[in-house]
């Protein structure tokens, strides 16, 4: 399917009034999850090698290390996948259409917040060596940039955020596994499928370790 619809969100902008002195909320997210599983009677239950002194380790070094790359902040959405984008209509959409025309929609705005630029868009993308596609990715930052009236110029920074964010979305989700593993529940009730969940956590731990090595690649550029 096309990806240009996805380019077409106000929220992609950055507003210079708002990146002024605010700080992604990522790292207070991230914190708060990491602090309820210290007081939780099940902290203990984290497979071997995802302990929680070594997810709190690894937020820190992401931390400083993404923090101290001065990436735009801006109204995300924060957790922008395909399933949380609803296109209204039957008719087929290709990469031809007029994206005025699109009736784009998005739900589950609970992680909506002052974010990273990349961060939405790593999410979206989950760059997977055996799907993804630079030419294609190239392709949608072109319409990017064309749709939020900045100067192409800035797609080389725009991949470079994307690329850099990649490993923060794994930590993101290696960490919500990790919760949901800890208090042994999810959603609000008692996990039926610590199993499935234990699963995830470790796949996601796994995406996350082969991912960090992206970060050093950029870091100088």
């Amino acid at each position: 399917p096309s990806l240009r619809p996805f380019s077409f969100f106000p929220t992609f902008v950055t507003l210079n009034w708002f990146t002024r002195g605010i700080d992604s909320t990522m790292w207070k997210w991230l914190n708060r999850m990491l602090d309820e599983m210290r007081v939780s009677s099940n902290v203990g239950s984290l497979p071997a090698g995802i302990e929680l002194p070594v997810l709190r380790r690894e937020v820190e070094i992401m931390a400083n290390t993404v923090g101290k790359m001065g990436f735009s902040v801006v109204l995300s959405h924060g957790d922008l996948k395909p399933s949380n984008v609803m296109l209204l209509g039957d008719d087929p959409v290709d990469d031809d259409v007029r994206l005025i025309d699109l009736d784009v929609r998005l739900i589950d705005l609970e992680l909506a917040g002052p974010n990273y630029r990349g961060f939405d868009l790593a999410k979206l993308f989950r760059i997977d060596p055996s799907r993804f596609s630079e030419e294609r990715f190239s392709e949608f930052l072109s319409v990017y940039c064309e749709t939020a009236k900045v100067d192409e110029s800035l797609a080389k920074e725009i991949e470079k955020e994307t690329k850099v964010c990649l490993p923060l979305v794994h930590l993101e989700a290696t960490v919500f596994f990790a919760l949901v593993v800890a208090m042994g529940q999810d959603f609000g009730g008692p996990s039926s499928d610590k199993a499935r969940w234990e699963a995830l956590l470790r796949d996601r731990w796994a995406k996350y370790m082969a991912s960090k090595a992206t970060i050093d690649v950029f870091r100088d550029v």
